[in-house]
Order: structure tokens, then sequence, then C-alpha cells
């Protein structure tokens, strides 16, 4: 408390989660039990496609995920009186966010035996389904047409997301039944979507960052009685909404549509437009289109929030 008009608060956190998941079955004979970028792997199985029978298996196991999440947030709150009592908030919030997701994809390796029929004496190849180490492998050579294994260097590097945030808030009491309430709130996430990760030649880094995030906000509420209170506001708020405006050929996004002609997927920059309701005559005439679908890094839907005007009343008794 710096005063008693005047009060500080200074508030920190930090949150954080961490999972792994590993194949039931055991096998010491696994080319990285010694070690490797996940550490020794004695676990798993390879997952084997035959005629008529697979032996599946976690295709990413073993893999381990850990999000920590660190917060500082400072709130200031003074009360000063100026043609009526003021309430005056003003206060900031820092937020990084660290994922890290580690997925010994294919390392168990993929074995595609449909080169013939299924063995008759399946039980003696795999005498034991949760033992690797007991599977007679050799057996099935002759009927397998492809193995495929996955090698991997090194763990991924943390993605991370950093998010800024400050809001000022002003509760003005003209007299002892009005409470005018006036508010300016900017949020940023940077990298929000990974802008600075490319995928060529549908992604490309450096993106444009989303920093028009800037949300004004009007209200008020007047004591009509004792047991009436009437409430009303005004404020404009970002919000989902594709592809405003035009940007440059370079920065476009990639959208997903199937070819005309062989009916194959294809990918192509579009431009980035909102699209308009059709006319009636064009609404009569319609024809349907390829479906297509805009990608963001992390395979979700892509969207550019843009403001939205949002209005509400409210009476209470």
């Amino acid at each position: 408390m710096l005063s008693n008009r005047a009060v500080n608060e200074l508030l920190t956190g930090y949150a954080s989660y961490l999972f792994g998941e590993s194949n039931l079955t055991h096998w010491s004979n696994h080319w990285m039990a010694k070690g490797g970028p996940f550490g020794a792997i004695t676990t798993g199985s390879p997952r084997i496609t035959l005629t008529g029978f697979t032996i599946g298996g976690n295709n990413a196991a073993p893999r381990y995920r850990v999000q920590n999440l660190y917060s500082v947030k400072d709130n200031f709150t003074l009360s000063y009186d100026a043609k009526g009592a003021h309430d005056l908030k003003t206060g900031g919030e820092f937020l990084l966010e660290q994922i890290y997701t580690a997925n010994c994809t294919q390392c168990m390796g993929v074995i595609d035996a449909r080169g013939g029929p299924l063995p008759a004496n399946m039980e003696q190849i795999f005498p034991d389904p949760f033992n690797v180490d007991t599977w007679n492998l050799a057996a099935i050579s002759r009927i397998t047409r492809r193995y495929t294994l996955g090698v991997h260097k090194s763990r991924r590097e943390p993605e991370r997301v950093w998010a800024y945030s400050a809001f000022a808030q002003d509760d003005w009491h003209p007299n002892e039944k009005l409470t005018l309430n006036l508010g300016l709130r900017y949020d940023l996430m940077w990298d929000m979507f990974q802008n600075q990760q490319q995928f060529l030649p549908i992604m490309e880094a450096g993106r444009p960052q989303n920093t028009r995030n800037l949300q004004p906000r009007v209200g008020f509420a007047y004591q009509w009685n004792s047991m009436t209170v009437i409430r009303g506001g005004v404020g404009k708020l970002p919000t989902a909404r594709c592809c405003r405006g035009r940007i440059p050929a370079s920065q476009r996004p990639w959208r997903w549509s199937r070819s005309p002609t062989t009916g194959g997927p294809t990918s192509r920059p579009i431009r980035s437009t909102v699209r308009r309701r059709p006319s009636s005559r064009r609404r009569r005439r319609r024809v349907p289109r390829p479906s297509r679908r805009r990608i963001s890094p992390h395979g979700r839907r892509a969207t550019t929030p843009a403001p939205r005007r949002a209005c509400s009343w409210r009476a209470a008794r």
C-alpha cells in the first residue's frame, strides 16, 4: 500500500505439466537400448502389417510433452476526486509459454509383410505378444516388402510464445446513482502461430504478427431505485475473422484445394479478401465449389483476429 489512496500489487506465477507415453511391450534389443536422443529405449515393438493381421503400437512412442508457463502481473489502483469520485485501475501482464514435445516417430520400425499369405505358424513366430525379444522376425523376411525406420539426430527445440497485455480503467461516480466506466486494453501475442517457422513451399517464415488488438470499452450503471439497476455498455474486441484486406503475395496464406482435372490435392497461394454475400441471381445459379482450407503452423485453421463491436444492456431488479 503506497498511501490511503494508492495500492500497487505485484504477482508472479508458474505452472507446468509433464507427461510421457510408452508402449507396453518389452524390447531389450531395441537399436537405441543403449541410449539416444530420447534416452535408453527398451519398450515398444515394430509395427507389422501382414495379410489380414496387424501388430500395432504407438507410431510416435516413446513421446514426452512439457509445458511451462511463467507470468508476471502488476496492478495499480488510485482513488481521487475530480467532479466526482474516481477509481483508476491500471496494470500490465507478461506471459511466457514454453512447450516442448518429443516424439520418437517410427523409431520402432515399420514392416510391410504383405508380400504373401499369412503364415500358418503365427504362434511360433510371436510366442509372447508382450516380449519382442521372443519374436522370430526372420521368419517373415520372405514376405516382407518394405521396411521403414525413423532415425532421429536430436530432440526438437522448445516452442515459445510471448504474450503482453496492458489495461487502464476508470470508474467515475459523478453522483450517488450513476457510475461510468471507461476502459482501454491492449493484447499482443508474439509468434502466436509460430510465425518464425517455415515449411516450404506451403508456409514461409516471417509471417506478419497480429498487432491490432486495441480494445476500448464504455459502460454505465444507474441506480434507478433501491431494487432496480440499469446497466449498459459498448466495446470493441478482437474476434476470429479471416483474411481482412489484402496482403503481399509473399505473405499470403496457402490453401489446400482439389484439382478439378485429377481430383488430387493441390496447393497454391490465394488472394485473401473478405467474402461478400452473393447476389440473389448468383445464389440461384450457385454451383458447388471445391472446399478450401487455410493451414496454420500447427495444422489448425489460421485466423486473423479482426475488430468486433459488442453492445450489452441489462436491467436487474
